[in-house]
Order: structure tokens, then C-alpha cells, then sequence
């Protein structure tokens, strides 16, 4: 499920006959639970604007959900390096021909 941004897991536990999710990606704790579908929706919507709330009130910045995404910064000279090694591998030779794949002007 999502909501404002924020994403969670559910599940069902048979032997107590209830959902229970929580918030993923985050390192705040938020759970929440309900009996149907309808209800762990609602409890899921509440949890959050609860936590936005909370954290509007202690002045707080609320924690945004980690994208999955890992950006890594490079070089310029390991940037060149890369643009050489494509440039050089796009100008090999075709295997069983005398063509070559082109290359970079």
C-alpha cells in the first residue's frame, strides 16, 4: 500500500483473525492494524498523517522512505576513463568479420 509517499507491508495472522502492517523503508517505527480491508487502509492513512503530525509538532523534519536507489558520485577522470573504455570496445572487430561496431566520433 501507499500513502503520501510512504509505503507498507501487510499482513494477515490467522490465528488472531486480524491485518497488521507497518511502514517499510524507514527507520521510525510505524504499525498499525484492522480487522478488513476497509480498516487497515484507514488505520494505515491515520498512521502516517499521525506521524506527520507528530513530527509537525516536536518541529522535526518526518523521515522520508528510502527510494531503493544507491547514487554514486565519479571522477572526471574516471568519467574519461569510462567514455574510453565504451569508445574502444564499440571499435572492436565484429567476431567473424572484418567489421568493426562503429565508435564514438
Amino acid at each position: 500500500m501507499e500513502y503520501k509517499g510512504y509505503f507498507a507491508k501487510v499482513e494477515f495472522d490467522d490465528d488472531a483473525d486480524i491485518f497488521h502492517g507497518a511502514v517499510i523503508n524507514l527507520r521510525d517505527v510505524i504499525t498499525f492494524e484492522g480487522e478488513t480491508v476497509k480498516e487497515i487502509k484507514q488505520a494505515f492513512h491515520d498512521s502516517i498523517d499521525d506521524y506527520l503530525e507528530f513530527c509537525a509538532k516536536r518541529g522535526d523534519n518526518p523521515e522520508k522512505p528510502y527510494s531503493g536507489k544507491f547514487i554514486v558520485g565519479r571522477s572526471r577522470y574516471a568519467a574519461v576513463k569510462n567514455l574510453k573504455m565504451v569508445y574502444n570496445f564499440q571499435r572492436c572487430p565484429i567476431p567473424g568479420t572484418t567489421k568493426t561496431k562503429g565508435g564514438i566520433p
